[in-house]
């Protein structure tokens, strides 16, 4: 049975991360890590945080999270800028072998993510193509998974009454936006690798025209 993108994205991602929330989490509280045996309330709280967090960002809207990657509002995707001169400047890319080429590089932003799509489902079964395509959506949503975490780090461990909830809240959500933004960055460095390798790998194979 193959495992969808997003499955193995939850899995190899997500469940980590989540995991790792919770231990810095009741470190930050405690001082010290939640045993296997006993988990303190505390702890039960921040799973179910980490818990609700993971279903919150399944439901959260794909173009919020592709906005939170490339900081766009409107031709987010950088399909929409896939036959730029700037992407086709690439040495890798092959420009005069790319089907109406001269045709693609005049095409308005939407057209050109509709044209790109194309070549990307002709050689979306690709090895290269694939890997690319998962680790795209795995940074994309641990980012968003990390944006949540940002947001409610503080007001959830205000909720506790020790004295160094506050404290500990600042660290936890600090420590989450910065892992928010590493994950969007490196989520858009694989999305622009991933137009590069399916540009590369179309020029140099018979691809159906647009």
């Amino acid at each position: 049975m193959q495992i969808s993108h997003k499955t193995q994205a939850a899995l190899q991602f997500l469940a980590p991360a989540a995991i790792l929330y919770v231990l810095l989490g009741t470190y930050l509280l405690n001082g010290s890590l939640p045993s296997l045996s006993i988990f303190s309330e505390k702890s039960l709280g921040l799973v179910f945080v980490g818990l609700m967090a993971m279903l919150v960002q399944d439901i959260v809207p794909k173009p919020l999270k592709e906005f939170f990657v490339f900081w766009r509002i409107n031709d987010r995707l950088p399909g929409h800028r896939a036959f730029t001169k700037r992407t086709l400047r690439h040495p890798q890319i092959d420009r005069d072998r790319i089907p109406n080429i001269r045709v693609l590089t005049q095409l308005s932003p939407p057209q050109q993510q509709n044209a790109f799509y194309k070549f990307y489902k002709e050689l979306s079964k690709e090895d290269s193509v694939q890997h690319l395509s998962q680790r795209y959506i795995a940074w994309r949503d641990l980012s968003a998974l990390m944006a949540i975490f940002t947001l409610v780090s503080i007001p959830v461990l205000a909720t506790f009454p020790d004295h160094n909830a506050i404290p500990a809240g600042l660290i936890l959500a600090g420590t989450s936006g910065l892992a928010c933004l590493a994950s969007g960055f490196a989520a858009k460095n694989v999305a622009n690798s991933m137009i590069i390798q399916v540009l590369c790998l179309t020029s140099f194979k018979e691809v159906s025209d647009v």
